[in-house]
């Protein structure tokens, strides 16, 4: 398995990094090889599956119980992996809140072709309202990553985003990668 090498300091005296850049220098002369290894990571960076730091977590407690089963820091760690990975995902019920605000729109699309059917027969504006208000809570309850995704870069100003935002953001892609780590290790479970 191929590993990532960590990134070097850089200097912070605007004297150092001069040297660093000058010709003939040792980084100016390693530039093309330290570029193509650094050009190799990325590639490997981007191969990776998403969840693969979880996958890879996942893979390293079953090694540990393979090897040393019943040892107890053993489970206690594999205890905590899987508390960590619970606590840090989205939640079930986010989960279904977009198809229950999808089914409520098709119940309400339902209910306005019926109305064709029969003639004499409507909804009141006051019926028309709690549904929609019924369908718009459902789907405001776990707003889709795409949207929010959406949102943030409609409110990005400056080609910059605020730390908060990008925080919420990483935060909620992280959840829904543990959850689809959680979902995809409960498929594998016999």
């Amino acid at each position: 398995m191929a590993s990532i090498t960590p990134l070097p300091e850089l200097p912070r005296q605007a004297g150092q990094l001069n040297e660093l850049r000058e010709p003939g220098s040792l980084a100016q002369r390693q530039a093309e090889s330290l570029v193509q290894q650094q050009g190799a990571q990325l590639n490997w960076l981007m191969a990776l599956p998403p969840g693969w730091s979880q996958q890879y977590g996942q893979q390293l407690i079953t090694q540990s119980q393979t090897l040393w089963p019943g040892n107890p820091e053993a489970e206690q760690m594999h205890t905590a992996w899987q508390q960590q990975l619970e606590a840090n995902a989205l939640p079930l019920t986010a989960l279904d809140n977009w198809h229950q605000g999808m089914v409520k729109l098709q119940q309400l699309t339902d209910s306005l072709n019926a109305l064709d059917e029969r003639k004499g027969k409507y909804l009141t504006g006051s019926e028309l309202k709690t549904m929609v208000f019924a369908i718009t809570q459902e789907f405001g309850k776990t707003v889709p990553m795409e949207e929010q995704l959406r949102q943030l870069a409609a409110v990005s100003t400056d080609n910059s985003l605020s730390a908060n935002a990008q925080s919420q953001a990483e935060q909620r892609l992280a959840q829904l990668l543990n959850r689809y780590v959680l979902i995809k290790q409960q498929v594998k479970a016999p």
